[in-house]
Parts: C-alpha cells; sequence; structure tokens
C-alpha cells in the first residue's frame, strides 16, 4: 500500500488481560519482534513500562506464563484507530 493516496496505514493491536498476566511483557515483545523486521511500532505509556520493569519481559513472561490468543477484526471504513501513530492523525 506504500504510495497510496489514503496516507499511513495503520494496524492498531491491543492487549488485553487482568492486572498481573503479563501484558506489558507480551507489548515488549510485540514492539521487539515488530521492529526487528521493520515495522514502525508506536506504544504509547511503553515508556514507562520499560522504565519500571528495566524491559526485562523475560522474567515476566516465565513467571506469568500467559497463553496469548490472535483476533483479526476488520475496521470499518472511515473509523480511526484509538491510538494512532503520532504525527498521523486524519491522514
Amino acid at each position: 500500500m506504500k504510495g497510496d493516496r489514503r496516507g499511513t496505514v495503520i494496524v492498531e493491536v491491543n492487549v488485553c488481560g487482568p492486572v498481573g498476566c503479563g501484558k506489558s511483557a507480551i507489548c515488549g515483545e510485540i514492539e521487539i519482534a515488530l521492529r526487528a523486521i521493520g515495522v514502525k511500532v508506536s506504544w504509547p505509556d511503553g515508556d514507562d513500562e520499560k522504565r519500571l520493569t528495566h524491559a526485562d519481559w523475560q522474567s515476566a513472561l516465565d513467571l506469568y506464563d500467559p497463553t496469548v490468543v490472535i483476533r483479526e477484526i476488520i475496521q470499518k471504513p472511515n473509523q480511526t484507530p484509538t491510538n494512532p501513530i503520532p504525527g498521523t492523525a486524519g491522514k
């Protein structure tokens, strides 16, 4: 879709679960994996989580042993993501 007239294409990933289940660790690993393959990633509040945990996601994953369920949801036309990448709102 590069170069099309719609502007920035955003795929929103939501990580949901109860307190203390490893959500931040999963978010951190998703961020690392996507950046490793060259995908632009925005994680609002991610810096706070990284400072709090020193970005040591593996110990949290070992502790909580979460199972991740991936769901694909089609976004309705003209619906904007809840947390757009900074600087891309309205594009």
